[in-house]
């Protein structure tokens, strides 16, 4: 093995440079400098970020304002198809899952054999979930009707009189379930 003799700088004495090895050499590279950024990673991720959440809360909000529609024509078939001589249509109906609330707006009540006058109308009917008895594992709802109109004439009742199905029957609860 063979020393080279590195001469001395000043204030120094003569050094021994480092003996030579035998196989590949180490060569230093400076790291390759990038004079364009990669395809798709030019634009800032929060802005992607941001833009991906405004688009969602855009999404959430069309769902929830276009999803009432969709629910009060399903409510109203439901109703109905369990309903036997009665036909309810729904002006508006709103679900709200913050606070677990169903608001049905213009509710009206026709008998199919006499439909003018409507057996009821209701303006307002709010239905929620109490939150603390959930927490405790028991379902309690409260349902109220705002301003609730109820007409009966003479010939409705003799209908409901002649008819053989008794009223258990004709599925007013399995409607208020639906």
């Amino acid at each position: 093995m063979k020393l080279n003799r590195i001469p001395a700088r000043e204030g120094f004495g003569e050094r021994l440079a480092e003996p030579e090895r035998p196989g590949p050499r180490r060569t230093e590279d400076p790291k390759p400098q990038r004079s364009e950024p990669p395809a798709g990673r030019h634009v800032p991720r929060w802005a992607l970020w941001t833009t991906a959440l405004v688009a969602f809360l855009l999404l959430a909000l069309v769902v929830y304002y276009h999803s009432d529609e969709f629910l009060r024509r399903t409510l109203e078939s439901k109703i109905n198809q369990r309903l036997q001589g009665y036909t309810v249509s729904l002006d508006h109906a709103h679900l709200s899952l913050l606070n677990l609330s169903l608001t049905l707006k213009g509710a009206t009540i026709r008998q199919q054999a006499h439909p003018d006058p409507p057996v009821a109308h209701i303006p307002r009917l709010t239905a929620s979930v109490e939150w603390r008895e959930i927490l405790r594992f028991h379902l309690v709802a409260n349902a109220v009707f705002d301003r609730p109109r109820i007409h009966i004439n003479l010939p409705q009742l003799r209908k409901e009189d002649r008819d053989e199905l008794d009223v258990e029957d004709r599925g007013w609860q399995d409607a208020l379930q639906s």
